[in-house]
């Protein structure tokens, strides 16, 4: 021990002794090592963060499968099933989470996230309120009886002022009058990060107020959640096969509504089920990419060790002829390289809490604006986790430094005059440029397909996302029957179209361009000689959608102001459905039997959805919005597209008026130009994109720092050779060749392997590629030009530089 402490002692001195060089190395490694830091910590937030209440180890998700993939919610005829029958639990909870609830407190309306939950699903967390109660079993036992709710402390405070006369405190929610009977304890807001941050929570009895497009306790509506505590003794495994069959029982009672359901039991850590799933993708390239990033930070500190040995070769000559042992002084250069290392460990935590807060700027909020919980913190595993990079660091670029300098030739060092280089390490050292670069290659080539997509997905599927906005109008929320709702839908697009700067606006159910869509049972045939009936998305939408969007019909028209419920109902198709219908045939004038509904064709359109590069167009069906029955569920509602003529953002607050003149009390959510929501859709791919160029540029000056260090040495070793070169006659642009030549045969060949690795890994991109192929030369070609340009940047700095030097003074040395 002692022996050691000494070697840290004298690496400690000689690292302070040479600040150019402990600089370089250490910065390189904070670099590296906090990138890697990172990734953990983000996989942590993910997938291992426990929720933040008492014995958090035994609670599971219980979420539904679709043909054995997939996690979606339950219905809560399905949770009550699970409940009364599963024995692998001591207790369960349905909770929906995500509930849009439209308050009103003293006069003043706010949109909130709300959760629906049932009567034991505080008791269930362990949880105990900071003031008041949670809700009794009694108040959840009868359908819309017992209008009570609990508040968070955060509402409670910014709210309702933090008064503790807030009990038994009436709140207009949904055009409902709750009783407040409790206030949720500090910090508490939900069991699902990364889905929402809940403000109040009502008992399931009172579904209907948080959820009204279908009824919550029929089988066929799965909107809710389920959380539960193991058993003790049960295993995740052994849960989700009792569940699984309880499946069963489901679908043979339920066959309309349960079949090919299953159940999935899941630990509660990390984000929901579903956002984990969708985060894998993203999960795998930044693995890739920080391996990547760790990998060139590696090979760039051992190349500058490597060329620091060489430098050192007599004073360990000196040492190994006084006795020491080749163990010895390997011991002493990794303990040098440990504390480099060690040093540039605790550096790269705070590269990690930059990158950190970079990770959780892409999932703070969801598509509505609305704050999400997502803690990117350095967790006490993750230090352990940034000593393992550390120590990692130093096995990878200490290692064969330590033996290949200790593998000193001692007379031949003792007698040298200079710095000579044997080419075993000068092989090793080139070998480590390569990677870098291969590594830099594969990242920029990387990167640059994600540019592009995102450069095909701002342009849109021919809509210009820039001039449009969204609204999204929710009379239902505060108990708008169908016929007032109609009225309050068609005044407010009156009024738009008449604001000065708005060119058209339609309204709709859905975002068809972003393939948010129904499904629809098709046919052409109206006497049953179809083979089968087609399904097909679809969506409603109202007139001049298409002119709001800014794309023209290919044959026909699109709906107009007189289709409407007294008028035949028409229907608009995409040209991949009717290509596929009626292959050359004119369509307009056709009939379609929509599941139990007989429509007229009245128009094409192109295909306006975006698709990854693999996905092709699919059939696309629209029906009118304004010919859905009054009764039907989703009538009442709608997401409004306006056309506007100059800036998107500047007109919100003038749009906003005049909806609030028509009737305050309507929620208006998701208020925000069309681009906003595009860019949110597309986060996977702005986030994957963002992290791989920046790898990719790290990479890239890490690269030049380390081809740079490479020339410079080998052109350094040469001097001599130079030197009688230029005093022969040979001109300097010859000799300034023959070196820049070294550096471009690493830069080739680093660039074909790079080219490999990058092929080899386009299948992990092809989910976020829009309007770019996996394997798109010109991107490649423009890493590769990358790559040379600066491979000959940093080649022709040694170079020019050798060729200044006075051969004779040179000669003269030697």
């Amino acid at each position: 021990m002692r022996a050691l402490w000494d070697d840290a002692r004298f690496g400690a001195r000689l690292l302070a002794r040479t600040p150019g060089f402990t600089g370089a190395a250490l910065t390189t490694l904070a670099l590296g090592i906090g990138v890697g830091t990172a990734f953990f910590s983000f996989v942590d937030a993910v997938f291992l963060r426990p929720l933040g209440v008492a014995d958090s180890d035994r609670l599971v998700h219980v979420h539904q499968t679709r043909n054995g993939a997939g996690a979606f919610p339950l219905s809560l005829t399905d949770y009550f099933h699970f409940r009364n029958h599963a024995r692998s639990f001591t207790e369960s909870a349905a909770h929906y989470p995500s509930a849009p609830l439209h308050v009103v407190i003293d006069g003043e309306p706010l949109a909130v996230t709300g959760s629906v939950v049932t009567a034991g699903y505080f008791r269930l967390l362990g949880l105990r309120p900071a003031l008041g109660r949670f809700f009794l079993e009694t108040e959840d036992r009868v359908r819309d009886r017992d209008a009570v709710v609990v508040v968070s402390h955060a509402f409670w405070q910014h709210r309702l002022d933090g008064s503790p006369a807030v009990l038994d405190r009436s709140i207009l929610i949904n055009g409902r009058s709750f009783s407040v009977v409790g206030v949720a304890p500090a910090g508490f807001s939900g069991v699902m990060p990364g889905v929402g941050v809940s403000d109040v929570w009502i008992p399931s009895a009172m579904f209907q107020v948080g959820y009204r497009y279908c009824d919550a306790f029929a089988p066929g509506c799965t909107i809710v959640q389920m959380i539960a505590r193991l058993a003790p003794g049960t295993s995740f495994e052994r849960a989700g096969a009792e569940l699984d069959a309880l499946a069963r029982q489901l679908e043979a009672s339920h066959p309309a509504t349960n079949a090919t359901l299953g159940a999935r039991v899941v630990p509660a850590r990390g984000l929901s089920p579903a956002a984990q799933q969708e985060t894998v993708t993203i999960t795998g390239l930044l693995l890739a990419g920080a391996a990547m990033v760790l990998l060139v930070t590696c090979a760039n500190v051992g190349g500058l060790l490597l060329v620091r040995g060489v430098k050192r070769r007599r004073e360990i000559a000196i040492r190994l002829a006084l006795g020491a042992g080749r163990w010895r002084v390997v011991r002493q250069l990794f303990t040098e390289t440990t504390l480099l290392a060690a040093i540039g460990g605790a550096l790269g935590l705070l590269v990690a809490t930059w990158g950190n807060e970079l990770l959780r700027s892409f999932y703070s909020t969801d598509y509505a604006g609305r704050q999400l919980q997502f803690d990117v913190g350095i967790r006490g595993w993750i230090l352990a986790t940034t000593a393992g990079l550390s120590l990692l660091a130093a096995v990878l670029s200490g290692v064969a430094p330590a033996v290949l300098t200790s593998a000193t030739n001692v007379v031949a060092s003792l007698k040298a005059t200079t710095a000579g280089g044997s080419a075993r390490p000068t092989r090793v050292r080139d070998g480590l440029v390569v990677a870098q670069i291969a590594c830099a290659m594969a990242l920029l080539a990387g990167a640059g397909l994600l540019v592009r997509s995102l450069q095909d997905v701002a342009r849109g599927p021919g809509v210009d996302t820039s001039r449009i906005i969204l609204l999204r109008l929710r009379p239902s929320l505060v108990a708008y029957d169908g016929a007032k709702a109609r009225a309050f839908q068609e005044e407010v697009i009156r009024r738009l179209e008449l604001l000065p700067g708005v060119e058209a606006a339609s309204a709709g159910e859905s975002l068809p361009i972003l393939a948010w869509s129904s499904r629809f049972s098709v046919t052409s045939e109206l006497d049953g000689t179809a083979p089968e009936r087609l399904e097909v998305g679809g969506s409603r939408i109202g007139d001049r959608y298409f002119e709001v969007i800014g794309t023209a019909a290919l044959e026909g028209r699109e709906f107009e102001r007189s289709d409407r419920t007294d008028s035949r109902p028409v229907a608009i198709v995409n040209d991949v459905l009717a290509r596929q219908l009626w292959p050359g045939e004119r369509v307009v004038g056709r009939t379609l039997r929509v599941d139990d509904r007989t429509v007229t064709i009245v128009g094409v359109v192109p295909d306006v959805q975006y698709r990854t590069i693999n996905d092709p167009p699919a059939p696309y069906l629209y029906l009118n919005y304004w010919q859905q029955e009054p009764s039907e569920g989703w009538s009442a509602d709608s997401r409004t597209h306006v056309r506007v003529t100059g800036d998107a953002g500047a007109m919100m607050t003038r749009i906003r008026r005049e909806i609030a003149a028509v009737d305050p009390n309507v929620p208006l959510q998701e208020d925000y130009p069309l681009e906003t929501r595009v860019a949110f859709t597309f986060r996977n791919v702005r986030m994957a994109m963002t992290m791989l160029s920046s790898f990719g540029v790290l990479a890239l000056v890490l690269t030049a720092v380390g081809l740079y260090g490479v020339v410079a040495f080998a052109t350094s070793l040469r001097m001599r050779e130079i030197s009688i070169r230029l005093a022969l006659g040979a001109r300097p642009d010859q000799v300034r060749r023959l070196i820049v030549s070294r550096g471009l045969r690493l830069a080739a060949l680093g660039c074909a392997l790079g080219l490999a690795g990058a092929l080899a890994g386009t299948p992990w991109l092809a989910t976020m590629l829009y309007g770019v192929r996996p394997h798109d030369p010109g991107t490649f070609a423009i890493a590769a030009a990358i790559l040379t340009v600066v491979a000959l940047a940093a080649s022709s700095l040694p170079a020019w530089r050798a060729t200044r030097v006075d051969p004779a003074i040179v000669l003269r040395q030697e």
